[in-house]
């Protein structure tokens, strides 16, 4: 299953929902905006955004301790 898959959205949830996803998703298709938006050429792309809206992070692998260094400079 991927964001730019041909389910619908609701198949999408229903999807999330069995894998137990507990983080926010972008539901897109191959031309989308947030796709051209965050330079998403591969999957999973993550896309850290910080408490102001500011991207912090893409790339396709995040490490936790990137991520928790991540989150705690932007405190």
């Amino acid at each position: 299953m991927n964001n730019d898959d041909d389910m619908t959205a609701e198949e999408f949830v229903s999807e999330l929902k069995k894998s137990n996803v507990n983080w926010r998703q972008g539901k897109m298709g191959p031309n989308s905006k947030m796709n051209k938006d965050y330079a998403v050429d591969a999957f999973p792309t993550k896309v850290v955004i910080g408490k102001n809206g500011n991207v912090l992070y893409i790339d396709n692998f995040i490490d936790k301790d990137t991520l928790k260094a991540l989150i705690e400079a932007d405190k």
